[in-house]
């Protein structure tokens, strides 16, 4: 294998912003879209104001009117920025977080889930040691700050199962 094959491979994303975005519903992806655009045309044309820029992009003109301010960043945009900041994204074969990443999918499938509206995650298991590991992995892979959404519900007939459920708050 030569290295510049090895060199090219890692550079390919494994999941790509495009990835994230397309979880949202169209709605959010046509203004994921169009806020992509408009800030292509904004760095092109610093001097136009957002009037000109929604003219520009056929759209009214409460669409683009706040979008300076981070927090009214469409959705998807905002999470895509927040797996960025977390060194979750982009997602390469050589992200040093893969491992942990992919050892956490996999509990997932196994013994838990994603919510519906993809801004949680839990494994449910008979072991505190597993459940408790799992959090450390989600820490890791996300930062502190994971946890104080986070809790371990420990239930079940006689105290044998054991549940983490932590969900995922984007500023």
């Amino acid at each position: 294998m030569s290295l510049e094959y090895m060199q090219q491979e890692s550079r390919q994303e494994i999941i790509t912003e495009q990835d994230i975005i397309s979880t949202y519903p169209k709605r959010n992806q046509e203004i994921s879209l169009t806020y992509l655009k408009y800030k292509e045309l904004k760095e092109k044309n610093q001097g136009l104001g957002y009037k000109k820029l929604s003219k520009l992009l056929n759209k009214p003109l409460h669409t683009t009117r706040y979008w300076h301010h981070s927090s009214a960043m469409p959705e998807p945009i905002r999470t895509v920025n927040w797996l960025k900041d977390v060194g979750v994204m982009p997602l390469e074969p050589n992200n040093k977080k893969l491992p942990l990443i992919a050892r956490v999918c996999g509990a997932t499938f196994g013994d838990g889930g994603i919510f519906a509206n993809l801004n949680g995650i839990f494994l449910s298991s008979a072991e505190l040691e597993a459940v408790e590991e799992f959090g450390e992995d989600l820490k890791k892979i996300f930062g502190e700050e994971i946890e104080k959404n986070s809790r371990i519900i420990e239930a079940g007939e006689y105290g044998h199962s054991c549940v983490i459920k932590t969900q995922i708050e984007i500023s």
